[in-house]
């Protein structure tokens, strides 16, 4: 992947097709669908709940404490150092290391992750003024 982020969101419901269309999606030349994983709702409620962007150690291991963060077959260690690199630890910054690593063998034009994050959309299009959304 290189240049900026072209970034989509599947949005859906549960048990609405999402899995089908991702699939579809996926078969062309220029689209990735990631796996299904909550990263970036996770990511976004870092500075509620309590719990703060402190160090890549914790972050990272908040991550990988949901199962299907880990089906994405990122490397723990090689996550840990990617974002102990990051000189100011934003949460854009954050979700760009990982997508950086979950779709580092393509190089799509488009980044779909298959995750519905609805209530983190205005932050979302701020942090990534060109995101598209398929419902």
């Amino acid at each position: 992947m290189k240049g900026e982020i072209r970034l989509a969101f599947i949005m859906y419901d549960s048990r609405s097709g999402s899995t089908m269309l991702a699939s579809l999606l996926s078969q062309y030349k220029g689209i990735s669908v990631s796996l299904e994983s909550a990263f970036i709702s996770r990511i976004m409620e870092l500075d509620q709940n309590h719990k703060k962007i402190s160090s890549a150690k914790d972050i990272v291991n908040y991550l990988f404490s949901e199962i299907q963060f880990e089906e994405l077959g990122i490397n723990k260690k090689v996550l840990e150092k990617k974002i102990g690199k990051v000189k100011v630890l934003t949460k854009k910054n954050i979700i760009t290391s990982i997508l950086e690593m979950v779709f580092a063998d393509f190089n799509s034009k488009f980044c779909i992750v298959k995750h519905p994050p609805y209530g983190y959309l205005g932050e979302l299009q701020e942090m990534f003024p060109n995101i598209k959304l398929i419902h």
